[in-house]
């Protein structure tokens, strides 16, 4: 077996805290985790009644290759040999996280880690959770208000479908952030980069899908000066979510990832870079997916590679973020049409 990077070796007193932790509130929650894991699940078992050549409907469970097989308990059952599952979702559909905390609570993890969690918030984290603080409690440790992840109670049902496990955050510091937007993966921490292969290039087929979904997130309106930090962000998260799932869970220990569907792609996000990292180690990338009525099969939602998809509730319906955006470039357009020359050096002009 691979070794463990130095950083899952260490016995730092974060991963100290997060595995003592786990073992006062393993001996809280042995007795009743199985009986919530059947209850989560149950919910959602109508999907068996699909029969073969219907429209994906909300409950439905395929295989990456788009073969349907079943339900929320059939997808649990194929994940119950496997030692890292990343479920991804949309952030603001409540259905992502009802099943996100079903799953969780069936494949009973040791780590469970967040993409919304900063690093540095794991110590205290993991203690209040030892104390069986409340919600409100746990959202103040986070700073969750000022996070800008929405409604807490959406996360806080998944950490609550799994109070034995430690939990990790794949969060990176603002300022590791800025440097590598502005400098590239040269700036990116070392072990992160020589863990996860970042110093290779990305296939051609995998930078244009990302460029793609870098693209999409600015409107369609991406600075091509700031493509290239971008795109090294994006790897650099996804690295760091791949190291916050496997922190603490020792040797054979389980570990759920909880992440945007972006981040939980199996062919270049943090799956791919897990089974690089741990390739004796079975990975699973389970995508979630709001329900779209006018899909008649699995093909008409365009998904990226994942090794599960399950059909949700359709996501809420939102304001178009792209709208301010367009109605901007629109004007500046208009107003270039008919503006006059620029003013010479000196001059004053509109900003």
């Amino acid at each position: 077996m691979q070794a463990r990077t130095g950083r899952a070796q260490e016995k730092t007193p974060a991963r100290r805290r997060i595995n003592g932790g786990r073992a006062i509130r393993w001996g809280i929650w042995r007795g009743i985790r199985s009986g919530a894991a059947l209850g989560l699940l149950v919910w959602a078992s109508g999907a068996e009644a699909q029969r073969v050549g219907e429209p994906p409907e909300p409950g439905r469970v395929y295989t990456g290759e788009g073969r349907w097989i079943g339900g929320l308990p059939d997808l649990a059952a194929r994940l119950a040999e496997t030692r890292f599952v990343a479920i991804g979702e949309t952030h603001d559909n409540p259905d992502h996280h009802r099943i996100q905390a079903a799953l969780t609570a069936s494949l009973k993890p040791e780590v469970l880690a967040f993409e919304m969690f900063p690093e540095e918030s794991e110590e205290a984290l993991n203690d209040l959770r030892a104390f069986g603080v409340s919600r409100a409690r746990l959202a103040e440790a986070l700073d969750w208000e000022n996070r800008g992840w929405g409604d807490w109670d959406f996360y806080a049902q998944i950490l609550e479908a799994a109070p034995w496990a430690g939990v990790t955050g794949g969060g990176l510091p603002r300022d590791v952030l800025r440097r590598v937007s502005a400098e590239g993966l040269s700036a990116a921490p070392g072990d992160l980069v020589a863990r996860y292969g970042l110093e290779a290039p990305l296939a051609p087929e995998a930078e244009a899908a990302l460029l793609g979904i870098l693209n999409e997130s600015h409107c369609g309106h991406l600075p091509a000066a700031r493509v290239g930090g971008m795109m090294a962000v994006q790897r650099l998260w996804d690295a760091s979510f791949a190291e916050a799932w496997a922190r603490g869970a020792g040797e054979e220990g389980r570990g759920v990832l909880i992440a945007g569907a972006a981040h939980v792609r199996s062919d270049w996000a943090a799956p791919a870079l897990m089974r690089r990292a741990h390739p004796e180690a079975r990975v699973a990338a389970v995508g979630l997916f709001g329900h779209r009525p006018e899909a008649q099969t699995l093909a008409d939602y365009d998904l990226a590679p994942y090794d599960f998809i399950v059909i949700t509730e359709a996501d809420p319906e939102r304001p178009d973020p792209c709208a301010g955006l367009r109605a901007a470039a629109e004007a500046r357009a208009r107003a270039e049409a008919g503006a006059p020359e620029e003013p010479e050096a000196g001059e004053t002009g509109a900003p």
